[in-house]
């Protein structure tokens, strides 16, 4: 049987990949999901940027790829995980066996490396888009 509650704030665990070194390693997060028009106009950029890149305008390809770097960007994907990011099943390299917490302090950890950034971003733009995370070798 399928739940909704119609009050709650939307969230769905959500499988993403993290390249470790070459190797693809699963993670899976639990988000608060973006809302449809929310999941859309993050969408449309995502693959504005991939048309672009399999074009042979390479001025525009340019000035978006500049644009997804640029810092204002960068920080208002920020500001959109640190919001929606409610749980993962990362591990404390340092202590065995210890989950991290998501607080603002591993959030910030987590967000400076762009092996994280990117899936984690993606990651909350399928879930809430209802794209099912890819099954491969790695995770099953």
């Amino acid at each position: 049987m399928i739940r909704l509650s119609p009050t709650a704030r939307p969230e769905a665990w959500h499988a993403i990949e993290i390249n470790l070194d070459g190797d693809a390693a699963p993670m899976r997060v639990k988000y608060h999901l973006l809302n449809k028009r929310e999941a859309a106009d993050w969408t449309g950029r995502r693959l504005g940027l991939a048309k672009a890149v399999r074009t042979d305008d390479e001025a525009a390809t340019f000035d978006l790829l500049i644009d997804e770097l640029a810092p204002e960007q960068m920080e208002r994907v920020d500001a959109l995980l640190r919001a929606r990011v409610l749980d993962w099943d990362l591990q404390d390299a340092d202590q065995e066996g210890v989950k991290l917490p998501v607080n603002e302090q591993t959030l910030a950890v987590v967000l400076g490396q762009t092996r994280f950034w990117r899936p984690l971003f993606q990651g909350l733009i399928d879930a809430s888009s209802g794209i099912a995370a890819k099954k491969t070798a790695a995770t099953g």
